[in-house]
């Protein structure tokens, strides 16, 4: 299943799930209004007096569903469940920085000193940049013992990866990087949303049963007084009693029937986090390529006798969003998020038979300090160079990168290899530079500084009147340190400075913003670098400040949006080559793609063209996702019409991807020819 077939998918999964949740609450509300019928039908039998009514004819009028005794007990009971919905999904409104804070999760700051922690951190930010995502927030659980991860967030944008003290103390590099792989595959295929949603819509419905526990500890002591009282026989004592004997009754009544619901909700979430479970571990695997890793890590988790349980209370709330279960099993497994252990175990490793002892005496002598994890960082290096990285058969830019759109969200092998390649090249004083806010702005400004002295002055005069002092002081430095830095690894740096921006304070990123854009502009056009980086920027950090919406589906065809891929089209084709006839083929190529010819000639070359395309790149986000593998396909084509690709076409390629949502990773080059 691709990229595209999945968002399909994960569609349809939700408005399935909505459907079930609408159908247990509507449920739910017929069974406690039959259920509060009878409670007050049967208080009034019991009571004549107090009803007003004497004979038979009377009681059973009164035992008759009452219309509007149905609609006011339906909309408390909508208002209790939406409202217990609504403010568990405001509660992780934040994305995933929200859940991990819930869980008791600190963040990891890029100055780490803790080698562990420094191992975790390189394993996050190579997976990110092989992906093509932003790299996540950080978390470490320090108290948690047991081995456990979890991703959250509703995008990419505001995803947060979470790992407790126990896999970093107990997993090897191999291990833990088929963990955080297997988190990766949750964060591209979008599992954190349906997540999140999940969480909201059980919480909605456990309220029913909160409030009826709320009532039946609120009155329980009350009615064992007033059954006293009853003894005494007075009149008034006994109404009294009755009535609160009703509520308690009543308190029980919704105590029972919420969590009849909450019982099918679980199920519901543990079918949807089983298969989901199953497809993270095999993405995972191809990911790195190395299946033993992600299943050691399992055997290790069985083996421990902490296993990977988590002791915060709200685990259980959202024990599907872990690597493994959380919690104690439940009864036959029915409530499991999660397939049992030697399932999984045995589907990465068919030779796997079940016993977890060796493993387990293995954890014993390394807990009693016999022996340490092995790092695995030796077998790692060899892949850094890019010697590995071609015999590993990364794909050739020159050669052309085929249809871009099978590559989106499908990171892989070479992938990983080449993005720690990439990282490697990074010179290392710009890699401390983006560990703090004030270095990463640094950084980003200098990559954008002009060559011709006039507009860097002015570029330079803007920085120092409105950037913070700190920023413009280390400014030359760093512009000396990006110029020695190789091409291809300027993205990748980028990344790591923007996922550090996001620590930023609202009103400094704004600032920072008007800067960029101001540094930028300087020279009153735009190239397609700057392009791909202030796109890049800005479309990370406006949505994670939320500056902007998420893009939504709005159009199941490319056809009313025809005049925005004519400018998409025509931005690639001149960007691979200043010929006329030349661009006129590439454009050709990408309709062709389409199936449809071109509606005109291609446009002619503009100043302005590259603004413009940041407006229609915002319009065919709102695509289906077919949509969007079309459109990426006649790009692919469009940039592939010579045969030959520059890191400049890779790099826009890249940026149109990211504006549709669609993470593609980087292309690898022989020689870093722009």
């Amino acid at each position: 299943m691709n990229f595209f077939d999945y968002q399909d998918r994960a569609r349809k999964w939700t408005r399935w799930l909505i459907g079930l949740y609408a159908l247990s609450v509507v449920l739910t509300i017929l069974a406690v209004n039959v259920f509060v019928t009878a409670a007050v039908g049967y208080y009034f039998k019991a009571n004549p007096h107090h009803a007003g009514a004497e004979d038979s004819e009377d009681t059973r009028a009164i035992l008759a569903v009452d219309s509007t005794q149905f609609a006011v007990v339906s909309l408390i009971l909508l208002a209790i469940i939406v409202g217990g919905s609504l403010w568990k999904m405001s509660q992780l409104s934040g994305g995933g920085e929200d859940v991990a804070r819930l869980m008791g999760g600190s963040p990891l700051g890029a100055d780490t000193a803790d080698e562990r922690e420094q191992q975790l951190r390189n394993i996050v930010e190579e997976m990110a940049i092989a992906s093509g995502v932003p790299v996540p927030q950080i978390f470490v659980l320090r108290d948690e013992r047991g081995i456990n991860a979890f991703a959250a967030g509703h995008t990419t944008h505001d995803a947060a990866i979470t790992v407790t003290r126990g896999a970093l103390q107990h997993l090897t590099r191999d291990e833990l990087q088929g963990v955080i792989g297997h988190e990766f595959s949750h964060i591209l295929n979008g599992d954190m949303r349906m997540n999140i949603r999940l969480t909201g819509l059980l919480y909605g419905l456990l309220m029913i049963a909160l409030t009826g526990y709320g009532l039946v500890r609120l009155l329980f002591p009350v009615s064992v007084n007033m059954d006293d009282d009853d003894a005494v026989g007075r009149g008034r004592v006994k109404v009294r009693g009755n009535i609160v004997l009703f509520l308690f009754v009543l308190g029980l009544g919704l105590l029972v029937i919420g969590y009849i619901g909450v019982f099918f909700a679980n199920l519901i979430k543990a079918a949807i986090g089983r298969e989901r479970e199953f497809l993270a571990d095999a993405s995972s695997a191809q990911f790195t390529r190395n299946p033993h890793g992600l299943a050691g890590a399992l055997e290790k988790i069985g083996a421990l006798t902490a296993g990977g349980c988590v002791s915060m209370p709200e685990a259980a709330q959202v024990s599907h969003f872990f690597f493994a279960e959380p919690g104690v099993h439940s009864w036959l497994n029915f409530f499991d998020t999660h397939p049992p252990l030697d399932v999984r175990i045995q589907r990465l490793d068919p030779a796997f038979s079940g016993d977890f002892s060796g493993v387990r005496k293995n954890l014993l002598a390394e807990m009693a300090g016999e022996k340490t994890p092995i790092r695995d960082q030796a077998a790692w290096e060899p892949l850094k160079s890019s010697r590995v990285v071609a015999a590993a058969g990364v794909s050739n830019l020159s050669g052309g990168t085929g249809n871009v759109a099978q590559r989106v969200g499908a990171p892989d092998f070479q992938s990983m290899a080449y993005a720690a390649s990439l990282l490697k090249a990074i010179p290392e004083p710009c890699r401390r530079a983006v560990a703090d806010v004030t270095g990463a702005q640094a950084v980003l400004f200098a990559m954008l500084l002009s060559r011709r002295a006039e507009i860097q002055q002015a570029q330079m005069l803007r920085l120092a009147s409105t950037a913070p002092g700190n920023v413009y002081l280390r400014l030359p430095f760093m512009a000396e340190q990006c110029n020695e830095m190789p091409p291809a690894a300027r993205l990748p740096l980028a990344d790591l400075a923007v996922s550090t921006l996001r620590a930023l304070e609202m009103d400094d990123y704004k600032v920072f913003r008007e800067n960029l854009l101001a540094v930028v502009k300087a020279d009153s056009e735009v190239d397609l670098f700057e392009f791909t980086l202030l796109h890049m920027i800005g479309r990370r950090l406006d949505r994670f400040f939320g500056l902007v919406p998420p893009p939504r589906v709005r159009f199941a065809s490319l056809t009313p949006l025809n005049d925005s891929v004519v400018v998409t089209l025509a931005a690639l084709a001149w960007n691979g080559s200043d010929d006329a006839a030349a661009a006129q083929a590439a454009y050709d190529a990408g309709w062709l793609s389409l199936g449809t010819p071109p509606p005109g000639p291609l446009p002619e070359r503009t100043s302005a063209q590259i603004a413009q395309l940041e407006v229609h790149l915002a319009r065919l986000a709102d695509v289906a996702p077919q949509c969007k593998a079309q459109l990426l396909a006649a790009c692919s084509a469009c940039a592939n019409a010579d045969g030959h690709m520059t890191l400049c076409e890779a790099e826009t390629l890249r940026a149109i991807a990211d504006a549709l949502d669609c993470p593609v990773p980087p292309f690898a080059l022989e020689a870093d020819a722009a």
